[in-house]
């Protein structure tokens, strides 16, 4: 972006130059002190310049002068003023002199610099592209003088606006579409509301309610009109004008920003049909694969437990006949269907974990907690595992799924403990930090932490992977899809899980729960 900086005090133009340095890299500032600098600046044809930040209490002059002869010259230049500390009614003059933006130099202002040149440019281009764009606009106006005046001020000022003018709302529906499907020569309709017979806003009630027609519709209202302009509004009119004195100077701004409105409603439309048509198509490619998933893995298993069977019956019955390593080799054979068996178990376990619809209510975690700790007692007792259980508040979810949550994350602990003396794990919640701030947001953060044989951070990436594993299986039991079916639960009840570990330091797992927004077509 290149800037022209109209300032006389040489350290407020620096403070601006490395600010604006710092929100817009790559930018170029050029200063001028005074208003006769800046003339001389922007005296070519074509300035090379995007944007002006204009001070407006200069040596030789007032700003305002600056920016009434940027807009008479009609350069394509953002101007953003700079005003003093609660100078308001003169930020509105330098407004209507038209400048696009102003900052009043107060309260750090130089850290705005940046986003208000980059939105007061970005303002300017898109208000180019749509004048560079031929408005073809249908005028329903009887009165001669008010069709003159309108065609003579878009004439000097929107020359792309092209009218046509017709002199009442039955002549007005002759040329608009029957239906919403058929294609309008016109981008917009301008409607004068005291049209003879059919008024303004009963051309406005056909076009809406018995045509369906979507076309932007500016309604322009007589002097004090403004319950008539409300009552357009609420029969779909894009926008209005009343004729108060100099009404003609805002006609163009208030067609090109209906038509705007308009054709930003059509594509944010559009963009959400082709949204959900790809959602559904994913969502049905997801049902079908989830689908053969499911049955693949329970059809697999019948024809693996033929196999272990026979190989059961040989071991039995045949046995004593082969040598040792025939023995050996017949038990790995026994081992690799059962591991083949935990396998397909854990794949249909994560095809259920999306399958099962979720029943959403109050539960508490702690009875969960106590209740899998229960199931552990032994374990527990027999290595001297100390855990602490500490507060966790109730929250929304799925009470079976949620259970499952915590079943395998503690059973990890446990597992992932079996070499470390003095095990210890640790089970509670914590506040979420502010999602402002980088964390989680509203509700709080529930962990399970130990002192086990931890990993390395490294690898996280691979942890809620299905079937991923971050350690030999000689080492520890499993079939890597635990942690998988708990992302999935968590993510079903709209929140998320993480991991913090350090190889030989231990881990500890964090999740949070949205069950208050539960999955699309979940029953609550």
């Amino acid at each position: 972006m290149r800037i022209l900086h109209v300032e006389d005090q040489a350290l407020d133009a620096d403070l601006a130059r490395r600010a604006i340095a710092y929100a817009l890299p790559g930018s170029t500032v050029e200063r001028a002190a005074t208003l006769a600098e800046a003339r001389a600046r922007l005296a070519a044809a074509a300035p090379p310049y995007d944007a002006v930040l204009l001070d407006l209490h200069l040596p030789d002059g007032n700003g305002i002068e600056l920016i009434v002869e940027i807009r008479a010259r009609a350069l394509p230049l953002a101007v953003v003023a700079l005003t003093s500390a609660g100078e308001e009614q003169v930020a509105l003059a330098t407004l209507k002199a038209g400048a696009d933006d102003y900052l009043a130099k107060r309260d750090a202002f130089e850290s705005r610099l940046g986003p208000t040149l980059r939105d007061a440019v970005a303002r300017l281009r898109a208000a180019q592209a749509r004048q560079a764009r031929p408005l073809r606009v249908l005028y329903a106006e009887h009165e001669a003088v008010d069709v003159d005046l309108t065609r003579r001020q878009l004439q000097a000022c929107a020359p792309h606006i092209r009218l046509d003018i017709v002199p009442d709302a039955d002549a007005a529906l002759a040329r608009l579409p029957l239906r919403a499907d058929e294609g309008a020569a016109y981008d917009a309709v301008l409607v004068d509301y005291l049209l003879p017979g059919c008024d303004g806003i009963e051309l406005l009630r056909t076009l809406r309610q018995a045509r369906g027609l979507d076309l932007p519709v500016v309604l322009v209202t007589g002097q004090g009109s403004e319950e008539v302009a409300v009552l357009a509004m609420q029969l779909g009119a894009t926008d209005y004008l009343v004729k108060h004195e100099g009404y003609l100077l805002a006609l163009a701004a208030t067609i090109e920003g209906a038509v705007h409105r308009v054709d930003a409603a059509r594509e944010r439309a559009s963009l959400e049909r082709r949204v959900a048509a790809r959602t559904a198509e994913l969502e049905a490619a997801q049902r079908e694969l989830e689908a053969f998933t499911y049955s693949a893995s329970h059809d697999l298993r019948a024809p693996l437990r033929s196999i272990d069977a026979l190989a059961a019956l040989l071991q039995s019955e045949h046995g004593g006949a082969l040598d040792d390593a025939g023995r050996r080799l017949l038990a790995l054979m026994r081992d690799s269907t059962a591991q083949m068996d935990r396998l397909l178990v854990g794949l249909l376990e994560l095809s259920r974990s999306t399958r099962q619809p979720l029943q959403i209510g109050d539960v508490q975690p702690a009875l969960l907690v106590r209740h899998v700790l229960d199931e552990h007692r032994d374990e527990i007792r027999t290595r001297g595992v100390e855990v602490a259980v500490g507060a966790l508040p109730p929250c929304h979810g799925d009470l079976t799924l949620l259970r499952q949550v915590w079943a395998n994350l503690i059973g990890n602990a446990l597992k992932y403990t079996r070499r470390t003396p003095a095990a210890r794990i640790e089970i509670g919640a914590e506040p979420a930090e502010p999602a402002e701030r980088g964390g989680a947001g509203a509700g709080p953060v529930y962990f399970v932490r130990d002192n086990g044989c931890g990993f390395d951070m490294a690898h996280a990436g691979n942890l809620f992977g299905a079937f991923c594993r971050l350690h030999r299986a000689d080492e520890y039991e499993g079939t890597g899809v635990g942690l998988a079916i708990v992302q999935r639960l968590v993510q079903r009840h709209g929140g998320r899980i993480w991991a913090e570990a350090a190889p030989g330091a231990g881990a500890c797992l964090r999740f949070t729960l949205g069950a208050d927004r539960p999955e699309p077509g979940a029953p609550a």
